[in-house]
Formats: C-alpha cells, structure tokens, sequence
C-alpha cells in the first residue's frame, strides 16, 4: 500500500499547491492524462489529492455564486436561459422522524399487512450494514443483492477508484 509521506499529509493541499492561481484547467487536465502505470505513486496520490481539493474548491465557489445570485434576483427578478429559470425559494424536504411511530401508524392503517406497508416503503428502506449484523448471511443474501456494474470504454472494461476511509470499516 502506498501512502502520501507525512508532509504532504498533514498539510492542507491547497498550501501545497500555490500556483494553483496560475495554473489552468488545460494544464491540470494535461498533468493528470500524464499518469500512468509507470507514475510514481506520490504523483498519483498528489493528484488525486489535488483533484479532489479543486472539486471541492469548485463546489465553494459555487455555493458563493448561488448566495450571490440569490441577492441578484431579489434585486431584479428571475434569470432566464433558453428554457431554464432560475428564481429563488425554500428547497422542502420531508422525512420522517419517528420511525417507530411511523411504522406502527403504517402497520395500523394497513390491517398489519406486510405486503400492503411494502407499498409505502422507499425503494431501499433497509440500512443493510446494519442488517448484514442481525440477519443470518443466508437470509441477508435472499433479501439484499449487490450489483456490480463494469463501465466499458473503447470496449474495454473501466475500473473504477475507490476511497474507503478506514476508520469506518469494520
């Protein structure tokens, strides 16, 4: 396993990084096409670090722009582009927040049928860590099922990077 060396770790990324005001997409995007099998493996781990740090620079400057087109239409109305309109708004979202209620006022009102309170059910109800740990395997792999999914390119299969932090594994 290869790992970034301390000083790179315990830093953050954009202090590694300082010509990242000069540096263009076109020459981020050149750099990464570079990489390949052969790369050293700080190179690649720099990379993804560095990546990964611009999408979530990215998704700051956005979140700023979209406070700052807020302001704009309230100050002179809804944008429009082609067929796209941007106004503001509340964003509502529901959800429950009594599960154990929910549940029985559910099994209530469908007689305690469990085919019946299937139907109110989102399609992936289950937290299915947590049901992989009382549930026998046998039973588990009659009711969860994985897929994985190959992504051909050029007729060939892709495969897929992974991030898995370690401190969430059991």
């Amino acid at each position: 396993m290869h790992e970034f060396n301390d000083e790179i770790e315990e830093t953050d990324p954009w202090d590694n990084w300082p010509e990242l005001t000069t540096t263009t997409i076109g020459q981020i995007d050149t750099a990464v096409r570079e990489i390949t099998p052969a790369a050293a493996a700080d190179t690649v781990l720099l990379w993804i670090d560095r990546t990964c740090s611009l999408v979530r620079r990215a998704k700051e400057i956005r979140a700023e722009m979209e406070s700052r087109a807020v302001e704009w239409i309230a100050t002179h109305g809804d944008l429009v582009l082609g067929d796209i309109r941007y106004t503001t708004g509340e964003r509502a979202t529901t959800k429950c927040i009594d599960v154990r209620l929910g549940l029985n006022a559910l099994l209530t009102a469908t007689g305690g049928e469990a085919s019946r309170l299937a139907e109110f059910l989102k399609s992936d109800p289950f937290k299915y860590g947590s049901c992989r740990s009382i549930l026998l395997p046998s039973l588990f792999d009659r009711i969860f099922q994985t897929e994985c999914k190959t992504i051909f390119k050029s007729g060939r299969p892709v495969r897929q990077l992974r991030r898995i932090n370690n401190r969430f594994r059991t």
